[in-house]
């Protein structure tokens, strides 16, 4: 699986996809953006909605199959690189 963990030792890889110098520097700014622990603090583009009566809205959508770390890694990537969604 291809995976931040999967890289994390090899400083040239991480900065080839992701464009940071090595693997602390993306855990810093990630544990700063604080996603919390299963993604509870992600609010994801009209998927919170809320529900009249209810103080918290809804998450809508299928739930996310991938750790948090890893949809912030595989952003990352996307954005260094600009891989199509294929890969």
């Amino acid at each position: 699986m291809f995976s931040l963990k999967n890289i994390s030792s090899n400083d040239s890889l991480v900065a080839f996809y992701t464009g940071f110098p090595n693997y602390e520097t993306i855990v810093a700014l990630y544990h700063f953006l604080d996603p919390g622990v299963r993604g509870e603090n992600i609010n994801y583009w009209l998927s919170g909605k809320e529900v009249a009566g209810n103080a918290k809205p809804v998450k809508q959508g299928r739930p996310r199959s991938l750790k948090p770390v890893d949809e912030f890694f595989l952003t990352l990537r996307r954005l260094r690189q600009g891989f199509a969604e294929l890969h």
